[in-house]
């Protein structure tokens, strides 16, 4: 997703997949959102799930009681 907020291809291109994406029943999640800009794209996009930089730094330690829930 780098620099989708200023690039019009990745846009273009993000829009087709996630109109494919819906017409098969599936969602698009946005991977490596850096920026506020960026998510704001993603969002007038339709992009409702996403994960990067942004929302947190990745850890060292798996938190194994997440799974246990």
């Amino acid at each position: 997703m780098r620099g989708i907020d200023k690039n019009i291809l990745k846009q273009e291109l993000l829009k087709a997949l996630n109109g494919l994406a819906n017409k098969m029943g599936s969602i698009v999640i946005a991977e490596g959102i850096e920026t506020e800009e960026e998510l704001g794209a993603l969002k007038q996009m339709g992009i409702t799930l996403g994960q990067g930089f942004l929302f947190g730094k990745p850890s060292e330690v798996f938190p194994l009681n997440k799974l246990n829930k």
